[in-house]
């Protein structure tokens, strides 16, 4: 299935005023899982209510299971656009159906990418993406794997679960970050298809996602950042703002292998005031092309 042909079914739904019935999204999850070649990851996925406290989308390990509730999804997508009218982006009906419907695939692209980093960690990739990955997922790799899991790992992972429960956290897991970036990345690429119009309104939510938990914390560098007030609310270590310089220094990495910017969003690796400063700057200017164009 091509991201054209993707482009072709959101137009023919959203014209008709539908969202995607559950058999295309089932026909859509499964040409992912065949081309990115995850089938050992997934073994059953499922368009159906989840619990309320599960999000809109679950993926297990587990049970290599994708659960997808479309009307969760719906229900975000569209308390989503109606704020969007606070700040002039106004959407027709038409326009709200094929956001709500490249959501539904975004959502499923998220969900669909955790089987692949699971894949990555299990290949024994080595690389900055696989380590920050290992960090949050292994508790889970050392269970598939049969490991015995220590004392200290126990008391590590409990941090880290802690962390990234909070709602305020969230955007600062690197599977999760990872995971957000990649549906955002495909569906903007679907809108290209689709017009002009629309192609600009998933290019703002794809900026604003890689910038998403960037803080300033020092004249010449952001970082992903969790603030002290949250840290002694949660009970975590004072010292290192940035969590994952918990083991690695990545500022020295980053200067050392000379990473690309847009690497470095990805993984929520430092950037500086100037690569800061044009990202919001492209973010204003794609805002203004979409209140104008209302």
């Amino acid at each position: 299935m091509t991201k054209e042909e993707i482009a072709q079914e959101i137009k023919n739904n959203s014209d008709n005023k539908k969202y995607f019935k559950s058999s295309f999204i089932e026909e859509f999850i499964k040409s992912f899982i065949n081309e990115f070649e995850i089938n050992d990851y997934i073994l059953n996925y499922n368009i159906c209510s989840i619990n309320r406290n599960n999000g809109c989308a679950t993926y297990k390990i587990e049970d290599k299971s994708i659960s997808i509730d479309c009307k969760k999804i719906i229900e975000a997508s569209l308390g989503r656009i109606d704020n969007e009218k606070k700040i002039g982006i106004e959407s027709s009906e038409i326009e709200k159906y094929t956001k709500v419907n490249l959501d539904i695939l975004r959502t499923c692209v998220h969900e669909l990418t955790h089987a692949c980093q699971y894949k990555k960690c299990l290949e024994g990739k080595k690389d900055l993406e696989s380590h920050l990955l290992e960090m949050v997922l292994k508790k889970n790799l050392d269970t598939l794997a049969g490991i015995d899991i220590s004392k200290d790992m126990i008391k590590y992972y409990n941090l880290l679960n802690k962390l990234f429960l909070h709602p305020e956290c969230y955007k600062f897991k690197p599977s999760e970050r990872m995971a957000d970036i990649k549906g955002l990345e495909f569906t903007y690429d679907i809108s290209k298809f689709i017009n002009s119009d629309i192609e600009s309104y998933m290019k703002l939510l794809l900026l604003s996602s890689k910038i998403d938990g960037y803080s300033f914390i020092s004249p010449t560098t952001y970082a992903t950042y969790i603030a002290e007030d949250l840290k002694n609310e949660l009970g975590l270590p004072h010292g290192e703002t940035d969590w994952y310089n918990i083991e690695n220094n990545y500022i020295e990495e980053v200067k050392r292998r000379r990473i690309s910017l847009k690497d470095r969003l990805y993984l929520g690796l430092p950037i500086n005031d100037d690569e800061s400063d044009k990202i919001y700057k492209k973010i204003n200017q794609t805002r203004k092309m979409l209140i104008r164009s209302n």
